[in-house]
This record gives C-alpha cells, sequence and structure tokens, in this order.
C-alpha cells in the first residue's frame, strides 16, 4: 500500500482518524499523509448583497472593514488549521514511527480529497464532520458527497478507537462488495484477521459461498451466516455484538433501482448502527 490520506479536523472523530491511520501504516508499510481542508469564504456575497444598499463612500469603508474582517478570518482558520495538524501528527507519533506528511488546504472538501484520490490507496475519515457532530441520525455532509462516487476504500473513524481483531463483512452480493472481498482476500491491511462473512436473506447466498471461498484460498479464517431479519443494519449489527466483531466491511449501494431497493436505503444506516470503525468501498 502507498499513501493514505488521513483527514483530521476539529470534531470528536479527529483522535481516532489518527489512531487508525497509525492502525494502518503498521499493516501495509503505507506512508501517511495528514489532511486538513478549512472551509472557504462565504464574506463574497455578503459583500455582493450590501453594495448596491448603501452610498458610494459608505460602501467604500465598509467593504474596506469586510475585506479586513475577511483577511482575520482567514489568518484565524490558518492558525486552526495548523493547531489541528500539530494535534493529529502529534497523535500519530505517539502509536507509530511511519512517516507522515501535512497538508493543509482551503476550499471544498470534497474537491480537495478528489484532487488527492488519485495518489491514494486508503482514505480516512470520521463519520460525521466538525460542524454535524451531534447529529446521531445522519452522516457528515463530506462522507455523503465521497459515498456518491468511492473510488478508494474508505476507512470510517468511530469516536473511539479499539484494537482490531475480527472483521465482519456485511455481503449483498454486488459489485461493491465483491472488491470489498477482493481486497479482504490480497491487502495486508486485513491480513490474519478473523472474518465473519454475512448476508441478511437468501438472495446472495450462493455468491457468498463463492466470496468465502475466496478469502478462504487467501489464508483467512472465514466463518459464514445468513441472517434473518426485516431490517437489514439491525441484523447486521445484532450479529456483530453477538460475536465482538471490531471492524464492519461494506459496499456502497448501487445505483440500479432493484438494488436500492434491497439494501440502497441502507448503507448510510449500517455506518451509522456500527459502533465500530468502518470499511466503505464502491463499485
Amino acid at each position: 500500500m502507498g499513501n493514505i490520506i488521513a483527514c483530521v479536523d476539529g470534531s470528536a472523530y479527529a483522535d481516532s482518524v489518527c489512531d487508525l491511520a497509525a492502525w494502518a501504516a503498521s499493516r501495509t508499510d503505507g506512508t501517511v499523509s495528514l489532511l486538513h481542508v478549512a472551509a472557504p469564504h462565504t464574506d463574497t456575497a455578503i459583500k455582493g448583497d450590501l453594495s448596491g444598499q448603501i452610498g458610494l463612500g459608505a460602501k467604500s469603508e465598509l467593504l474596506a472593514e469586510l475585506t479586513e474582517a475577511e483577511a482575520e478570518h482567514g489568518r484565524q482558520e490558518q492558525k486552526k488549521g495548523q493547531e489541528i495538524l500539530d494535534r493529529a501528527e502529534e497523535r500519530f507519533h505517539a502509536k507509530s514511527d511511519a512517516s507522515v506528511t501535512r497538508i493543509h488546504r482551503r476550499g471544498d472538501f470534497f474537491e480537495n480529497v478528489a484532487e488527492l484520490e488519485s495518489s491514494a490507496d486508503l482514505i480516512i475519515l470520521g463519520k460525521q464532520g466538525e460542524d454535524s457532530v451531534g447529529a446521531a441520525d445522519h452522516l457528515g455532509a463530506e462522507l455523503a458527497e465521497l459515498m456518491r462516487t468511492p473510488h478508494q476504500p474508505i476507512l470510517l473513524a468511530a469516536r473511539e478507537s479499539t484494537p482490531m481483531g475480527r472483521i465482519l463483512i456485511a455481503f449483498d452480493g454486488g459489485k461493491a462488495c465483491m472488491r470489498a472481498v477482493d481486497y479482504a482476500a490480497k491487502s495486508p491491511l486485513l491480513k490474519g484477521l478473523d472474518c465473519h462473512l454475512v448476508t441478511v436473506g437468501t438472495k446472495a447466498e450462493a455468491a457468498m459461498k463463492t466470496a468465502a471461498e475466496t478469502l478462504a484460498s487467501a489464508g483467512l479464517s472465514v466463518r459464514t451466516e445468513v441472517l434473518t431479519g426485516s431490517s437489514v443494519p439491525g441484523a447486521v449489527q445484532a450479529y456483530a455484538d453477538a460475536r465482538a466483531t471490531d471492524l464492519l466491511v461494506i459496499g456502497a449501494s448501487s445505483h440500479s433501482k432493484i438494488h436500492h431497493l434491497i439494501w440502497g436505503s441502507t448503507t448510510e444506516a449500517l455506518i451509522l448502527h456500527a459502533d465500530g470503525p468502518v470499511l466503505l468501498f464502491g463499485a
């Protein structure tokens, strides 16, 4: 594995992101880039709204004040970003001796990650960002955007980091899940971990058997289970609790209508239900 991008902010998930980055680097010999993206300025629209409502002299004075306020805001955001990266680097080095670089950007989070993604093998971020922590019923906006077109595996940090010993692959037979199985069979990230492969209902049972053979042939210890229940997230989480699994591995929902009816509305729920981290794959 090459570069691991660990996205850090001022949220309660930042420490766990760093812990996961240290864990991933230790298992893969990868390098880590700590990325912080500060939000873009929003004062431009305010200037435009006000400039036509005041006199010429007052307008010039107000625009000068707004420009200075914007510059000061930028300086404060720069300082805050450096402090976030300082803390992240300290946390990372407390757990790993792997090399780490710092990337400090300003602008749209998704656009910045998309630009850097081609040089990364794994992206790590919290389930919720700084602006959405506390909203237990939905994911962060940045993650929701990344989930639409995930090209690289995305490792989602929970609030607390725990040792990794058992992984749970929630299997639906789709392309994204097959990609997850292939990754688990080949990547050093999951090598040697106990693997639980489950599906809800019998629709993907035959494909799950093939997936289990793939994992077993790669040397993983695999246990398969066909779960029942009307709620996919509920059934998966109940199994995770009963077997004390540490990492949930899932595929992002397909855009096909039939697939969406079965699993499409559950990807977000699976992530929200999971107590621990989630490894997410796109098709």
